[in-house]
């Protein structure tokens, strides 16, 4: 999915499964027009008792028909603002916090720049441009711009960041 170029997805709608209801975006393939996976908080937080004892909800990102999890983002108990993304076998792939992006050992290396109106753009340190983020309410676009940044982790950060901009209520 993090190879895509551009990517939409749609607003938060509800799903019932197992006669839970759980919030769910679909994400699609902009240039092929096909649905591939789709963003839902983590099932810990789909599990009634859960809520009441921790309001901290992750967000997992699954991708194709069989919803293979691709990540995992989760605040950190220990520091307020501070979210922990995780690649598919739970290992960490860096942090995310305000507009920043962290390497795993906490260290800044991009960050979120607001382009005005409902626009963002993520950008390195040194001004190199990754992706741009529009919202709209028919869904939020994801645009990755530089061709060369085919580093996977960096690519599930940026993504990472711009989905912690619309958490499901």
């Amino acid at each position: 999915m993090v190879e895509r170029p551009r990517l939409c997805f749609s607003p938060w709608q509800e799903i019932v499964c197992n006669g839970l209801a759980s919030p769910v975006r679909v994400i699609r393939d902009l240039n092929a027009d096909l649905a591939i996976g789709q963003v839902r908080p983590s099932a810990a937080a789909t599990q009634p008792w859960w809520r009441f004892w921790s309001p901290l909800h992750g967000l997992e990102v699954c991708e194709t028909d069989d919803l293979a999890l691709l990540l995992t983002l989760r605040p950190s108990r220990l520091s307020k603002g501070l979210w922990i993304l995780r690649d598919c076998d739970d290992n960490e792939v860096g942090k995310l916090r305000g507009d920043e992006l962290l390497d795993p050992w906490s260290q800044p290396f991009a960050r979120r720049f607001a382009l005005g109106g409902d626009a963002w753009q993520m950008r390195e340190l040194d001004g190199r441009a990754y992706a741009t983020w529009s919202m709209s309410p028919e869904g939020d676009i994801l645009a990755f711009h530089d061709q060369e940044l085919t580093n996977p982790f960096v690519r599930m950060l940026v993504l990472g960041s711009f989905l912690l901009m619309r958490k499901p209520s």
